[in-house]
């Protein structure tokens, strides 16, 4: 029975001595600071990680009180802290800034009463967990949240937060936009609410691709309906954000209604002027001073001399015949000097045969960065030509005939005239002759 004992005691011291030197090597090996102390507030442990925090040796903390350590200020405040833990026997937490060889860090300690086989209080220890960097990185994200509220709030465009269709949050643009006096009268509403029924299904489906591919929306065109019962078209960004710590959406609006008004005034205008052009016979091409077909338009593509494909980026002198070019280049450098140029008429083969053009040319008032621009009016006088040709040729049948005529009366009235004479010589009498 004497050696049973024996070997539980030695067993138990086994495991003791085991304990000891697992404790040994987490005390030693632990990045946290950890310490002991007795009642006192001596130092009874401290481990390698805190005596590098303080900047000392063990030989100059074990003994020690704080006070020795630190200022009076902060060697009061923790033996305050540790006195609550004793008094109270239990475990607490407690934030400290403490100056060390590293500078100021602020450290989180984990303070427990330490206690003996009887499960008296004899001390306290601690683990001690540098937070400095931590605290640095809250502080940025609660100052980048600050900035990011203060962002929206003050932001022109619309901002909405929303999870599953329903509203969180609407910065004060977006209710001016949807014509809402207070945010209450949005929060937990469905987004489709504020939009047009034909809308509904196109923002649904862009929301449910939001949460599947985690990705933003390039900016999308749509419309949201305000209170009023009026129609506003909005371009949209939409983006996947954590939101209370939840994965939400944040989509941002802006309105660009008076730029879709623009928009379709412009896009009406472009329509009446390209009726208004198609309505024009008349060639118009835009060059510049080189000659180089910039624009094209013609009511008939039969009387331009190549395809507009191959008119567009070319010039003149390469696409006209030399003399017909020159002309044109002669009357485009006169409407550079003089503003305008008319008059100018020339000779073309096409397809269907040879035509006559009338060229008027302007110049035309350049856009920022662009070298001069003549708009080139060319007018097929053709018809115009034949009529006049065939009017001179009747005019000329008529001249013709007229000098006949002229000619053939002079000859008689000569015939006549020396009749008359040679009557009036052969008669005696005086008034014969003067008759």
């Amino acid at each position: 029975r004497a050696q049973a004992v024996s070997r539980e005691r030695e067993e138990a011291l086994v495991r003791h001595l085991h304990t000891e030197q697992l404790l040994a090597a987490i005390v030693s090996k632990s990045t946290d600071a950890i310490f002991a102390k007795d009642l006192d507030g001596r130092y009874l442990l401290m481990n390698r990680q805190a005596l590098q925090v303080l900047g000392r040796t063990e030989q100059e903390v074990i003994g020690q009180t704080d006070e020795a350590l630190y200022p009076p200020e902060v060697a009061s405040r923790i033996r305050e802290n540790d006195l609550q833990v004793i008094r109270d026997n239990q475990s607490m937490t407690f934030e400290h800034a403490l100056h060390g060889p590293r500078g100021q860090h602020v450290f989180m300690a984990s303070k427990a009463p330490l206690v003996d086989a009887q499960g008296q209080v004899i001390g306290m220890f601690a683990i001690s967990r540098d937070v400095t960097e931590r605290q640095k990185l809250d502080k940025a994200l609660r100052d980048s949240e600050a900035r990011y509220r203060n962002m929206t709030e003050q932001s022109a465009d619309a901002i909405v937060v929303h999870r599953s269709g329903r509203i969180l949050y609407v910065n004060p643009a977006a209710l001016r936009m949807a014509g809402v006096a207070d945010a209450r009268d949005a929060l937990g509403r469905r987004v489709l609410d504020f939009a047009p029924v034909e809308s509904r299904d196109e923002i649904g489906r862009l929301t449910r691709e939001l949460f599947t591919s985690r990705h933003g929306w390039e900016v999308v065109e749509a419309q949201i309906g305000r209170a009023d019962g009026t129609v506003l078209d909005v371009a949209v960004r939409g983006a996947s954000i954590e939101f209370d710590g939840a994965p939400a959406v944040q989509v941002s609006m802006r309105d660009i209604s008076g730029r879709k008004r623009a928009q379709r005034a412009l896009l009406a205008s472009e329509a009446q002027l390209r009726v208004t052009l198609n309505a024009i016979p008349d060639l118009l091409f835009e060059t510049d001073l080189e000659g180089r077909y910039l624009a094209v338009h013609a009511a008939r593509d039969d009387l331009l001399v190549a395809p507009r494909s191959e008119l567009l980026g070319r010039t003149i002198t390469e696409v006209l015949p030399p003399e017909a070019a020159s002309d044109c280049m002669a009357a485009i450098r006169h409407a550079h000097e003089a503003g305008r140029s008319a008059g100018t008429q020339i000779l073309l083969d096409l397809r269907d045969g040879r035509r006559w053009f009338e060229l008027s040319i302007a110049r035309k008032d350049p856009l920022a960065g662009e070298g001069p621009r003549f708009i080139v009016v060319s007018r097929d006088i053709t018809a115009h030509k034949q009529a006049k040709s065939g009017l001179q040729a009747a005019l000329d049948d008529k001249d013709a005939l007229l000098r006949e005529v002229h000619h053939r009366v002079k000859n008689n009235l000569q015939v006549i005239d020396s009749l008359l004479r040679m009557e009036g010589r052969r008669s005696d009498h005086g008034e014969t002759r003067a008759v």
